[in-house]
């Protein structure tokens, strides 16, 4: 986005100097003397934009891996509870999961009869 409002820069710049008769010659040269400018800004700005997203989306991984690992964390220790906790007549505790304990909880008396 900032490298197009750079370009953008240069258009409108150009535009407004620009000699369109021989009495603005001068502005010829503010013309190309903008261009110049901007045209180093923009070799200036592409790589910080380019550390700049390779440094946020390194976060952003790194932030989700955690996230993920959280929650698999917390799913395994809800299916440690459940493995743990009184099983149904005719069923394996390692077999259970999460799944499994959601029919448990409408089966429990802590829910109202619907």
């Amino acid at each position: 986005g900032i490298l197009l409002f750079l370009i953008e820069l240069v258009l409108v710049a150009f535009i407004k100097f620009y000699p369109v008769d021989e009495q603005r010659q001068n502005n010829l040269h503010a013309a190309t003397a903008t261009l110049i400018v901007i045209m180093l800004l923009s070799l200036l700005m592409v790589p910080l934009v380019i550390y700049y997203s390779r440094s946020l989306s390194k976060y952003k991984i790194q932030l989700h891996e955690r996230r993920l690992g959280q929650a698999q964390q917390m799913l395994h220790d809800i299916n440690q509870q459940i493995a743990t906790g009184p099983s149904i007549a005719g069923e394996n505790k390692s077999t259970r999961s999460v799944g499994n304990s959601l029919s448990d909880v409408h089966q429990s008396s802590l829910l109202p009869n619907v």
